[in-house]
């Protein structure tokens, strides 16, 4: 008989668990078509078959569902930029391209609108582990691949930590349906244009687009 009870709590934490993994799909799917106001219980409810108050049995409101909802997306990132981290035989170069083609594989995340809409919306627990799980899962692994790099010759930049945000914010231009970027780098759904927009921000990251004068240069320009 307890096989039969411990056989039965099983099939209900799965059914749990599949539960508040699809509830957290339509969430994003509604967050990322509008920011947090789109996010509508009822509409969530219909969508994934359940009662709206059978959501308050995984999550204690809305705003416990959006910060879920980052928790979630944030692993789904994290895991994007280990697999490029610790691909085998890859260069620098190689492996921020992996990351920056998997981003434009995604409906792009609006960072702009974030911060300055819906961050406040967080607690200061929850900011907290938002923040940590961004640089935990993001930030350094760039941060590693770039340190590897150094060590290779692949990269050359005095200050890792900047270039680390620099590619981060760089990461912002990548060509994705409904991403604002100028419309020369926006050409989603066509591989080709996507990849020549990847290699051209990949260029302008690790190459630059000025000339560094020389000493003697420097000072003859000099008032």
């Amino acid at each position: 008989m307890s096989d039969e009870r411990a056989e039965a709590a099983r099939l209900r934490d799965g059914r749990t668990t599949d539960t508040r993994e699809r509830v957290l799909r339509v969430a994003e799917q509604l967050y990322l078509a509008g920011g947090y106001e789109r996010i509508n219980l009822h509409t969530i409810a219909q969508q994934v078959g359940v009662s709206k108050a059978a959501l308050f049995h995984h999550f204690r409101n809305k705003q416990d569902l959006f910060y879920a909802m980052l928790i979630a997306m944030l692993a789904r990132y994290s895991a994007l930029f280990a697999e490029a981290r610790d691909a085998i035989g890859e260069d620098a170069r190689a492996r921020l391209r992996h990351i920056m083609w998997g981003l434009t594989q995604q409906e792009p995340f609006d960072m702009a609108r974030f911060a300055r809409e819906e961050y406040g919306l967080l607690s200061p627990q929850q900011r907290m582990e938002i923040e940590h799980a961004w640089r935990a899962g993001l930030f350094d692994a760039v941060h590693q691949i770039l340190e590897r790099g150094a060590r290779a010759g692949e990269v050359r930049a005095p200050d890792l930590t900047l270039a680390t945000y620099v590619f981060m914010h760089l990461c912002m231009l990548l060509p994705r349906a409904g991403n604002p970027a100028p419309e020369a780098l926006t050409a989603p759904r066509d591989e080709s244009a996507t990849l020549r927009a990847i290699d051209a921000l990949l260029d302008m990251f690790l190459y630059g687009v000025g000339v560094r004068p020389t000493d003697d240069a420097s000072a003859d320009a000099m008032p």
